[in-house]
């Protein structure tokens, strides 16, 4: 049974309140009567938010931006969601739409998000600053004062955007982001700052297109899982301005400074938006470390530059404890997981070509992945390896070959402190690396 509690009818402010059972649910028909509702959720008489109908937001100010702050009662779950599907907001693209800062168990769903009119940026200009004007901020007004959110559930939503950012994350605990399309902006799809520890992010089941730059980039997160969505036609602008006026390329997705503890899994990453782009690539690791990743199962193709790409400028111990197994890769610039520099990263069971029954294979199991000194300068492990469709291979160590067997298995005596990198490579106009451990001494 539904009650009505009071109604405030004005020409610009239509709102509702109603009670349905335990629920208490403000209807929202205008800019202003979701300010209302929105005041309401603060003040403690509404938990839930209906968007009865489409709203446009007024473009010729800086309103239509909706904060949901200091909401951390651990009794109380709010709600922001359409009436049906095909409810659209017509946000005003100069300002943020939602803000949550330092509030709890808070859920947007259901929603289509779109400019009310898409303003020209000039992103590749080097003089070009990134706005405050993002659909969904969490966790990011830190200078205000205002303390970490979690909880925080998006889902079922379309943004389309032409605006710098579409999601950004910054102090933030168990986000999850689903079912949801994104496309257009002209930076980032979802972004992570580096400013503030996040945790325990899932990115499950959405599509990312037509984004300037990287659909996903992760920085200074300890546990994330991108799981099952689909990413293509990314990195599309080729945006970043460089010294010397060119524009760098990148990945469609990205993993950056302070990644920690992070899976991608089923997800499919293909037609990068221009040459220089790759599927998923990792940053500079010198900065700070970026560590247990793991890439399983993924499809990742047609990408110009290469599937995975570790950036050429990483450390030695920037980038420690990767795994790159039982993905598809296909059609992207060969070799197509391109690895520079002494880091421990491991790559086996993965697929080479399309039709994946007569795809190049290996594996280095049975291989010790430690060498103990034993207070010694060098110690030996046998190194065990396999390869299936791949008969013209190389074993390489630190750039020399140790065996060219296609399956073997070899004592290596000379491991130092400082490890090793053994690499299976084809040996034919590809040079695709289809396999490799890192073994560290200590």
């Amino acid at each position: 049974m539904k009650k009505t509690i009071f109604i405030l009818s004005f020409l610009n402010s239509l709102y509702s309140v109603h009670a349905v059972g335990e629920e208490v649910i403000c209807y929202a028909y205008s800019q202003q009567s979701l300010s209302n509702c929105v005041a309401s959720v603060l003040e403690g008489s509404v938990e839930k938010i209906e968007i009865a109908q489409d709203i446009y937001c007024d473009v010729s100010d800086q309103e239509c931006t909706y904060r949901l702050n200091d909401l951390n009662s651990n009794s109380r779950e709010i709600e922001i969601y359409g009436a049906h599907a095909d409810v659209t907001i017509y946000r005003n693209p100069s300002v943020n739409l939602f803000k949550i800062e330092n509030s709890s168990n808070i859920t947007i769903r259901d929603l289509n998000i779109v400019d009310r009119e898409k303003r020209s940026h000039d992103y590749q200009s080097c003089s070009y600053t990134a706005t405050e004007s993002t659909p969904i901020s969490i966790g990011m007004d830190i200078s205000g004062g205002y303390g970490l959110s979690s909880n925080i559930t998006l889902k079922n939503l379309h943004i389309d955007t032409r605006e710098p950012r579409i999601i950004d994350i910054d102090r933030a605990d168990n986000v999850n982001i689903s079912n949801s399309s994104f496309t257009g902006s002209g930076h980032f799809g979802i972004w992570m700052s580096n400013q503030h520890l996040k945790s325990r992010i899932r990115i499950f089941d959405n599509t990312f297109s037509d984004i300037g730059t990287n659909a996903i980039l992760t920085a200074n997160v300890d546990k994330a899982w991108i799981n099952g969505n689909t990413l293509h036609n990314n990195h599309d602008d080729n945006p970043f301005c460089m010294p010397d006026g060119k524009h760098t390329g990148g990945g469609q997705l990205l993993i950056e400074q302070g990644t920690r503890d992070l899976t991608l899994q089923s997800n499919k990453i293909y037609d990068g938006g221009n040459s220089a782009v790759s599927g998923i690539e990792f940053a500079n690791g010198s900065v700070a470390s970026i560590t247990n990743v793991t890439i399983y199962a993924n499809h990742i193709y047609n990408n110009p530059a290469g599937g995975i790409v570790f950036n050429s400028a990483v450390y030695e111990n920037g980038i420690q404890k990767v795994v790159i197994k039982d993905n598809a890769l296909y059609n992207n610039l060969s070799p197509q997981i391109k690895i520079e520099g002494h880091i421990d990263v491991d790559v086996y069971d993965n697929y080479y070509t399309q039709d994946l029954s007569s795809s190049p294979r290996a594996n280095f199991k049975g291989t010790p992945k430690t060498c103990k000194l034993n207070g010694n300068s060098i110690c030996s492990i046998p190194v065990k390896w396999s390869t299936y469709n791949a008969s013209d291979v190389n074993v390489i160590v630190e750039d020399k070959v140790f065996s060219s067997n296609p399956s073997g298995k070899q004592t290596a005596p000379w491991i130092g402190r400082a490890g090793a990198s053994f690499e299976i490579i084809k040996e034919d106009s590809s040079k695709e690396l289809i396999a490799r451990i890192y073994v560290e001494g200590e």
